[in-house]
């Protein structure tokens, strides 16, 4: 798990420096998604549980399409433009928010109770957010 923290923030450092060098973040995150896709499909094939859990393919054919859409290209490619604006350290910490986007669309989409602990991290991140943006300008 600490691995995968470190390789995260990582990745994000080294998409800034380049998307200030010069590259578009729509080469670098496909650059990316491509390398990391040989990688996982590799582990797969030799850890021998490629394909096994998957029960309906004409279900999971469509859902990995609109998974890659929407997490690949909208989610990381706008964040490669943020990294234009706001440093990797900032979008790293950024993503503290996402618990509380899968609380609001429980609420919404789910019909889940939202309780005040949800208000009260939703409080506290953004609070931190803001500190943390305010005294990196």
């Amino acid at each position: 798990m600490l691995l995968s923290v470190v390789a995260y923030t990582f990745g994000w450092v080294q998409m800034k420096k380049l998307v200030q060098a010069g590259f578009s973040p729509i080469w670098v995150n496909g650059f990316a998604m491509f390398l990391t896709g040989i990688i996982s499909l590799s582990l797969s094939g030799a850890t021998g549980t490629f394909a096994t859990n998957i029960s309906s393919w004409t279900t999971f054919i469509p859902l990995l399409i609109a998974i890659v859409i929407v997490g690949n290209f909208i989610s990381y490619i706008g964040l490669g433009f943020l990294l234009r604006r706001y440093s990797a350290t900032f979008i790293t910490l950024s993503g503290l928010v996402r618990p509380l986007f899968a609380g609001a669309y429980g609420y919404i989409f789910l019909s889940e109770r939202i309780t005040w602990t949800f208000w009260l991290s939703m409080l506290i991140v953004s609070f931190g957010l803001y500190l943390f943006h305010k005294e990196e300008i």
